[in-house]
């Protein structure tokens, strides 16, 4: 990656390692990191080193902030506590939620290839709707997605709903966990749909500000908008046949939003939509 510097191994699991050569002492390098968690080495000569009691804050399940400088660096390490907080289970410390508060205006300067990559990874997690919420609270993620706070708080209270949903949706775990385009699960596709309704930026938009792919972009507009055909009046047999139409292959993702948005059991409307989806595909073969 940086000749001289910088080697990387891919893994037969697509896992990547990177292996930097050190130009300075290995303590310098460690206190440019983001968390203490994450400033933890090793050596064959001196053994462990930790010199910002990273150990101690893993036992701890705490996210503390090295230098505060270093989310100014870096504004993206404020996104990726959250998801350290969703992935491990961590708490962030009240002193690191109190510096990064101060940098979340970074955000919006910061590579939005690399702010989806880390929404992604809550959008993926099965209680992500608690981290979310977490986040809209400290203003963060209304930077990123530039939807209004009352908005995204309304939205992420279906989004807990269906993160509640897991058992009622056990028969479609394995779908619900399918990867699609950028790493992105079935489940955190369903996610990222409810995060943008209701809102006045049109989805089509905040899409192409976190560069979504293609496939993502189609398979979201598909779920939006057969959600928004179900909006204003009752659903019926023939609105949910339509509806299951223009989102196709992600009838089911759909059908977890009507439910959601109706107040409706989630289970009958994905069981509708699985047999749609069944014979759709007996019809192209």
């Amino acid at each position: 990656l940086k000749e001289g510097l910088t080697c990387r191994i891919v893994l037969k699991d697509k896992s990547i390692i990177d292996i930097n050569y050190l130009t300075e002492p290995i303590e310098d390098d460690l206190a440019r990191r983001d968390f203490t968690i994450n400033a933890i080495a090793w050596s064959a000569d001196r053994g462990l080193l930790d010199p910002f009691n990273g150990l101690r804050d893993i036992n701890r399940k705490l996210i503390r902030v090295i230098n505060p400088r270093n989310f100014k660096a870096d504004p993206l390490r404020i996104l990726r506590a959250y998801r350290f907080m969703a992935q491990l289970g961590y708490e962030i410390t009240p002193g690191t939620r109190d510096e990064l508060l101060k940098y979340t205006n970074g955000l919006t300067s910061t590579a939005p290839e690399r702010i989806t990559d880390e929404l992604i990874k809550i959008l993926n997690e099965p209680n992500a709707g608690k981290y979310l919420q977490l986040s809209v609270n400290d203003n963060v993620l209304s930077h990123i997605l530039n939807i209004e706070q009352d908005t995204l708080l309304r939205n992420i209270r279906l989004i807990k709903r269906f993160d509640r949903s897991s058992n009622t949706l056990s028969v479609e775990a394995d779908y619900l966990q399918t990867e699609l385009s950028q790493t992105i699960t079935r489940s955190g596709i369903i996610r990222l749909a409810l995060l943008l309704i209701q809102n006045e930026t049109p989805a089509h938009i905040i899409c192409k500000s976190l560069k979504l792919s293609r496939a993502n972009t189609a398979a979201l507009k598909g779920i939006l908008y057969a959600f928004h055909l179900s909006e204003s009046t009752r659903i019926d047999q023939n609105k949910l046949y339509r509806s299951f139409c223009m989102s196709r292959d992600n009838s089911i993702e759909a059908a977890v939003l009507i439910a959601l948005s109706k107040g409706r059991e989630i289970l009958p409307l994905v069981v509708k939509a699985r047999e749609f989806i069944n014979i759709r595909r007996k019809q192209l073969l």
